[in-house]
């Protein structure tokens, strides 16, 4: 019986610890290339969009950049960028092509790394029962000296616009929640989808944080 109790506790322990080690992710152990490039400059390409939104690209080219310079990194103005990869008809180089000229952008650009963002979702769905409004954007920052990924990440971010009043008729909640759903604005989530998503990268060289959060844990 006593043999029997201490294989017991001795299960219980490994568990506990095998439990709180895999618990344990922090910035270091998820990006450990990006604490050893440390890039400053980075330059955002226009996204790879999988959706039937056409909008969707030029709607989250003004969300991402404050976001990202809050977390203490450089980013190269958008606007010029966007218009010079249209007039140069290579405004889905992310989408057509195999492999990106990184070596161009770090010469013509002065970038350090390339943040490609990729959207998977951006919908709308309205239902009698309810509706919601979902972004899903892939984030990827790869270095333009090494080619290496150096930080990548996923958020899919849904917000439910159902009307569920209980004193109001089944019309009228239907009515509030196609109201919701069509007033709920998609770069209001995306936004959200920065945030959450940016809260993992490691801080930037003009953050306070910079090199000193490498213990932090982080929720991908």
């Amino acid at each position: 019986m006593k043999n029997i109790l201490k294989l017991l506790c001795f299960i219980i322990i490994v568990n506990l610890t095998s439990c709180s080690s895999a618990a344990k992710i922090t910035k270091f152990s998820e990006f450990p290339e990006i604490y050893k490039e440390r890039p400053e400059t980075i330059l955002f390409i226009p996204p790879i969009n999988n959706t039937t939104a056409a909008n969707a690209k030029d709607l989250l080219r003004t969300t991402i950049a404050p976001v990202l310079s809050e977390k203490g990194y450089y980013v190269l103005p958008i606007e010029p960028i966007f218009d010079f990869f249209k007039l140069n008809g290579a405004y889905s180089i992310a989408e057509t092509s195999d492999q990106l000229p990184l070596e161009k952008f770090s010469e013509f650009f002065a970038a350090d790394a390339v943040l490609m963002l990729t959207i998977n979702g951006w919908d709308k769905k309205f239902y009698v029962v309810g509706g919601h409004v979902r972004v899903d954007l892939m984030y990827e920052l790869i270095s333009t000296k090494t080619g290496k990924t150096l930080w990548e990440v996923r958020k899919n971010v849904k917000v439910d616009t159902s009307s569920s009043n209980q004193n109001a008729s089944l019309l009228v909640n239907i009515l509030s929640t196609a109201v919701n759903t069509a007033a709920t604005q998609y770069v209001d989530i995306a936004k959200y989808a920065h945030v959450l998503a940016l809260a993992t990268i490691p801080s930037g060289f003009r953050s306070p944080n910079f090199m000193k959060d490498k213990e932090v844990q982080i929720k991908l």
